[in-house]
C-alpha cells in the first residue's frame, strides 16, 4: 500500500469515528449534501443537457447576433469601399482626360512656336 493509499485510508476512518459523535440533524445535513454534490456529478454540461435547458439557446442566439452584426459591418464597409473606389476612379478618368487635354496644349504651344521661329529666321 503506497503512502496516499494510506492517507485516504486513515482519513476515511477518521471520518467514519467522527460521524458516531454527531446528531442526527447534521448527518441528515451531511448526507444532503452529498446527494447534492453526487446529483452534480451526474449533470455535468452534456450537450444533452444543454439541449434541455435554455442556457443552449441563449449561448447558440448569443453567438448568432454576434456574427450578424459582423456580417453587416463587413458588408457595409464593402460597400462603402467599393463606392469610393468608383469616385475615385472616377477622379482618375478625369485627371487622364485633363493630362491628355494639356499635352495637346502643349504640343500646340509648341507648334506656335515653331512658326514664330520660322517667320522670325525668314525675314
Amino acid at each position: 500500500m503506497s503512502d496516499d493509499d494510506k492517507l485516504i485510508h486513515n482519513l476515511q476512518n477518521n471520518v467514519k469515528k467522527s460521524q458516531s459523535d454527531l446528531d442526527a440533524n447534521t448527518l441528515g445535513q451531511l448526507r444532503a449534501a452529498r446527494r447534492n454534490a453526487l446529483d452534480s456529478l451526474k449533470h455535468k454540461s452534456t450537450l444533452w443537457s444543454l439541449l434541455k435547458s435554455n442556457l443552449f439557446f441563449e449561448r447558440i442566439t448569443n453567438h448568432y447576433i454576434v456574427s450578424s452584426v459582423f456580417v453587416v459591418v463587413l458588408t457595409v464597409g464593402f460597400t462603402f469601399t467599393i463606392f469610393t473606389l468608383d469616385d475615385s476612379a472616377e477622379q482618375y478618368d478625369m485627371d487622364i482626360v485633363a493630362i491628355s487635354e494639356e499635352l495637346e496644349l502643349l504640343e500646340d504651344l509648341d507648334f506656335y512656336l515653331w512658326v514664330a521661329d520660322t517667320v522670325e529666321n525668314e525675314s
